[in-house]
């Protein structure tokens, strides 16, 4: 539920922590920390590192920002030139053109 009801509190609370590390993914981290102390799971709260370091989160993020932007922005316009293409294809078919 961390993620889940994240809320623009929880990012400005982020940003604070991120004022001490200078380390966006180390603030995270804390931020997470902090909240697995509030659940009562500060037993297990170090092992949040192990899941959370920048590699981490930037093998998983850069991938899925590309494929987000071929997915909202490259296909998208792919598609419609191909059907632009088409419809000039079909629009010129009788017109005899030097190749």
């Amino acid at each position: 539920d961390i993620y889940r009801n994240f809320s623009t509190q929880d990012a400005l609370t982020i940003k604070e922590i991120e004022k001490t590390t200078n380390h966006d993914v180390k603030a995270v981290e804390y931020f997470i920390k902090e909240k697995f102390d509030k659940l009562d799971l500060s037993g297990v709260k170090e092992f949040i590192h192990f899941g959370l370091t920048s590699q981490d989160i930037n093998n998983t993020a850069v991938p899925l920002s590309a494929k987000e932007a071929f997915v909202t922005v490259y296909l998208p316009t792919l598609k419609r030139l191909i059907a632009k293409l088409q419809s000039l294809a079909e629009e010129w078919s009788n017109v005899p053109m030097l190749a």
